[in-house]
């Protein structure tokens, strides 16, 4: 699975129609995906104790609409693997030629025969359609039919045939002719039909493990196809739907998700459109091409020489000046014409902490959402409300080298805050619907699951914050300090799993600048990846109580409180329906848990240093209160959660 495992799902065709719609309670929604827009129907009816909700898809539309050569296949996918699908059950109806297989029996496939992996149209059945990071080929461990999936209908104790046919595919929308049919016999396809495979390999590329069922509902060897009459369809049709639907019921009620069995080999990633090969010229906004230059050494870095080797059409005329305020990277102002740029350099270690070692990669991860947040990319709709991040102008992947747009000296959040610039509400506003549709357009897209891909920074998160909770709070003398201690890393830990969504990873203050026009850019995206929306927004709940806290100005403090509730609200009304895939009571406990370690990290932790909290003793009293409100956030996570972020569950 590339997304947080929340559902099952039963794919059904022509032969299905309102009366599952009446057995199930199915709801409609509309996926948006980057195929278009796609269809599902929620099955309100089935309550399973596990929480997993059960979704079924008309492939052919309701009411049918699509021929098999016209359904979105691909869209039909990424709509499944937005909802979180870990349990997929394909079926059809398939003519039969092989004389030993039932008819209108529901039977497990037992294996494919797709001659050309190709969709009707005639393009690649794939998801990877053009060069990309994270693309790579669909290895098959096991076929495209998870055994574990197939051996849980076996033991559903549903009316299966003995019978477990080898199917064909062929695309249709005709039917095949006697000549075509002894051809798919001798073969060995023992049924064949017009959909599921195309399903089943898009499914397996999205790692959404998948079985399959069919029923025969025609004779189709040494013959002509038939029944031809509309009404002999009809009637052959809903007698496979009977076969079928005790299956589909059996399996959206107790079917569980299971480990993904096959396997996406991944070369090394292809260059991004402005790496390593091409650079962004600034005055015809076109990819020119570059020479691959060598790496230079970290420490011997000339950011003005890098300039004007990366980027020959600036006059990069220097110094340099290193900007101060970031934690993880050496970053550079570079004067010239145009414009001033910024260089950002990622060590192989926090640039402010050089003992903690960080994966160099995480400027790959920055690069990618610039470009794909940038115009053309797939998330350029996320900006809005006059909040973008910084222009990438070139990235030298081999030395882990960012050129990025100089906003100028912007104040950051905190700053604009403290000093009463700009209206609070506004400005929290804002950033929440920001925020908002980064994670809620971002579900929509599950092959950004791949291209964000940032365990190391993940692991690091883990080693160095969740896992330093337990002796922070003992240090401090909290009593409950080891089981609160546990509860982080028992966060940490599940956090290294793929999450819902894109989410920033480092929303503080600091990563968003004001402009005079009270227009916010969001920058420092290293540490983005696909994970859980309760670290963003804990994250800056957690940061906006520490300038409050801190600050000796009561109308600033009441400031940061109005742009914290404002981010919530604005943040639940920009994703309308969409918060229930991506909030639960246990995304809000996990928010309030990260928050308190964000908390304790900063004032008492390994990041005091630098911090609101920075020279502070352990006895000084605004410590204290720091760490009695982290350790009340870590205690009762539920309720203060639900407290901490009012705006968004009222």
């Amino acid at each position: 699975m590339t997304a947080a495992t929340r559902a099952v799902a039963a794919i059904v065709g022509s032969a299905f129609d309102e009366a599952l719609l009446a057995r199930l309670d199915l709801e409609p929604r509309d996926i948006e995906t980057s195929w278009g827009r796609f269809q599902l129907h929620h099955a309100r009816a089935i309550e399973r104790p596990d929480g997993l909700e059960a979704w079924v898809s008309f492939r052919h539309g309701l009411p049918h609409r699509f021929l098999p050569n016209q359904i979105p296949y691909r869209a039909q996918a990424a709509a499944l693997a937005a909802l979180g699908t870990g349990a997929l059950l394909v079926t059809s109806s398939v003519g039969v030629l092989d004389p030993d297989i039932p008819l209108h029996r529901a039977m497990l496939v037992s294996d494919i025969i797709m001659l050309e992996n190709r969709l009707p149209d005639g393009t690649a059945a794939t998801l990877f359609e053009r060069p990309r990071p994270g693309q790579g080929h669909l290895v098959l461990r096991e076929g495209l039919l998870s055994s574990a999936l197939t051996e849980q209908l076996r033991a559903l104790e549903v009316d299966l045939a003995d019978a477990s046919p080898v199917f064909g595919w062929v695309g249709g929308p005709r039917t095949k002719t006697a000549a075509e049919n002894r051809a798919w016999a001798l073969l060995g396809a023992q049924v064949n039909s017009m959909t599921l495979a195309p399903e089943l390999v898009l499914a397996n590329e999205l790692q959404i493990p998948t079985t399959a069922v069919v029923v025969g509902h025609k004779r189709s060897a040494d013959q002509g196809e038939g029944p031809s009459d509309a009404d002999e369809v009809g009637e052959s049709l809903r007698a496979g739907r009977d076969a079928l639907e005790e299956v589909v019921v059996a399996f959206l009620e107790r079917a569980t998700p299971v480990p993904f069995g096959n396997h996406i080999y991944r070369f090394a990633d292809p260059p991004p459109e402005a790496a390593t090969t091409t650079r962004s010229s600034p005055a015809t906004g076109e990819a020119v091409a570059t020479p691959p230059s060598p790496p230079p050494a970290p420490a011997t870095l000339d950011p003005v020489a890098h300039v004007r080797r990366r980027l020959p059409d600036r006059e990069a005329a220097g110094p340099s000046s290193r900007l101060e305020g970031g934690l993880l990277n050496h970053v550079w102002r570079v004067r010239g014409e145009p414009s001033s740029v910024i260089v950002k350099h990622a060590p192989p270690f926090v640039a402010t902490a050089p003992e903690i070692a960080l994966d160099p990669g995480r400027i790959v991860i920055e690069t990618t959402c610039l470009r794909e947040l940038g115009p053309g990319g797939r998330l350029s709709a996320v900006c809005g409300d006059g909040v973008r991040p910084p222009a990438l102008l070139d990235f030298d992947a081999d030395a882990h080298v960012a050129v990025i747009e100089d906003l100028g000296p912007l104040p950051d959040l905190a700053a604009a805050l403290a000093a009463g610039d700009g209206d609070a509400g506004a400005l929290g506003g804002s950033l929440g619907r920001f925020i908002g549709r980064l994670h809620g357009m971002s579900l929509s897209d599950p092959l950004l699951a791949v291209d964000l891909e940032n365990d190391a920074v993940q692991r690091t998160r883990l080693e160095v914050q969740y896992r330093a909770i337990g002796d922070i709070l003992g240090a401090e003398g909290v009593a409950d300090g080891d089981s609160l201690g546990a509860r982080a890393v028992d966060l940490g830990e599940r956090l290294l799993a793929p999450g819902a969504c894109a989410i920033m990873g480092d929303l503080w203050p600091a990563s968003v600048l004001v402009t005079a026009k009270g227009r916010l850019r969001v920058i420092d995206w290293e540490l983005a990846h696909w994970g859980s929306p309760a670290q963003d927004v804990g994250h800056l709940a957690a940061h906006l109580f520490m300038q409050g806290h801190r600050s000796d100005d009561p109308d600033a403090t009441a400031r940061f409180e109005t742009a914290a509730t404002a981010f919530l609200e604005g943040y639940r009304a920009v994703l309308g329906g969409a918060i229930r895939m991506l909030w639960s009571e246990a995304t809000i406990a996990d928010a309030a848990v990260h928050a308190g370690c964000e908390i304790l990290v900063r004032a008492a932790g390994p990041f005091q240093a630098g911090s609101l909290y920075d020279g502070l003793e352990a006895d000084a009293t605004p410590r204290r209160e720091a760490v009695a409100r982290a350790a009340a956030l870590l205690r009762d996570a539920a309720a203060e959660g639900r407290a901490l972020l009012a705006a968004l569950t009222s």
